[in-house]
């Protein structure tokens, strides 16, 4: 199952700007300018469409990429992410989301972020997963198109 969206990403904000346009609840400490650099290659605002996949199986990492590639896609970063988050922010009360285009490597795990919904509102988080350990099925992975 994809369903696309179209966010608009202002890639002159920093991540603090876009993690506060997102008005989270709860914002994982680590989710940082220093541990998720911003690319500066892209410049001013773009219109981006992101894919939400729904694979309904329980994948490893590499799995799951390969199945974004076989389908003409590739995994979202950080930025969009939090562009989806801030223009749709009610889409993560119905499933957790995650970005694999971006990932912070740390205590020897492979960490990315990810929204969800927390009791008294909407988190931005990470998880990890390692080589190996698989992604439930009931994920949502958000992506682009190549």
């Amino acid at each position: 199952m994809m369903t696309s969206y179209k966010v608009m990403v202002d890639y002159s904000m920093s991540l603090e700007d876009m993690i506060a346009a997102g008005k989270y609840d709860f914002v994982n400490g680590y989710i940082t300018t220093t541990n998720f650099p911003i690319d500066r290659e892209e410049t001013g605002k773009e219109d981006v469409e992101v894919i939400l996949v729904c694979l309904g199986e329980s994948l490893t990492t590499e799995q799951v990429k390969s199945e974004f590639y076989r389908r003409g896609l590739k995994p979202a970063t950080i930025m969009e992410l939090l562009a989806l988050g801030a223009s749709h922010p009610e889409l993560q009360r119905e499933f957790s989301i995650l970005a694999l285009g971006s990932s912070l490597r740390n205590r020897g795990h492979l960490y990315f972020p990810y929204l969800y919904t927390i009791v008294d509102g909407r988190g931005l988080d990470l998880d990890w997963f390692d080589t190996g350990l698989k992604f439930g099925e009931l994920w949502r992975y958000l992506t682009v198109r190549k």
